[in-house]
């Protein structure tokens, strides 16, 4: 999952701190995330894919296609 937010971020020229400003998501859970050390909630999912602009469809195919 971590690759497939980082594609987005890509695409939008973000980092993770970016994201943390634009979402609330306190930057340590992200940074975290980022590391794996963290799963993020589907609550925080959702925030990141209203700005990152991607469909929860599009993150389903993604992790299905991952195995």
């Amino acid at each position: 999952m971590k690759d497939f937010i980082d594609k987005h971020l890509d695409k939008k020229n973000m980092t993770y701190y970016n994201l943390s400003k634009t979402t609330g998501i306190h930057k340590n859970i992200l940074y975290d995330f980022k590391r794996g050390s963290r799963k993020l909630s589907f609550e925080k999912l959702c925030l990141i894919s209203n700005i990152l602009e991607f469909s929860m469809d599009d993150l389903k195919e993604y992790l299905d296609n991952c195995d």
